[in-house]
């Protein structure tokens, strides 16, 4: 992939994910979800590992709306929607 930078952080950013909504960080988790969508739309970053940054982005979004809503997350966190 000539031009690409391949970084395997998806598993880690999701792993992080994670830990932040069981803090029930609302503020974090939109700051991964930021930074994973900014990582999708260079074109030049991809992830290395088999976590799409579209897939992080969209799930942890879910989980702060969940939280800002008051609403159980167990079935995002255990869902099809978890990367």
């Amino acid at each position: 992939m000539e031009g690409k930078i391949e970084v395997p952080i998806g598993e880690a950013l999701v792993e992080l994910t994670e830990r932040i909504v069981d803090n029930a960080d609302e503020r974090s988790l939109l700051l991964i979800a930021t930074v994973a969508h900014e990582l999708l739309t260079t074109g030049i970053v991809i992830s290395a590992d088999d976590k799409s940054f579209y897939s992080i982005a969209e799930y942890a979004a879910a989980l702060a709306e969940a939280l800002s809503k008051g609403e159980p997350i167990e079935s995002i966190k255990n869902g099809a929607m978890r990367p």
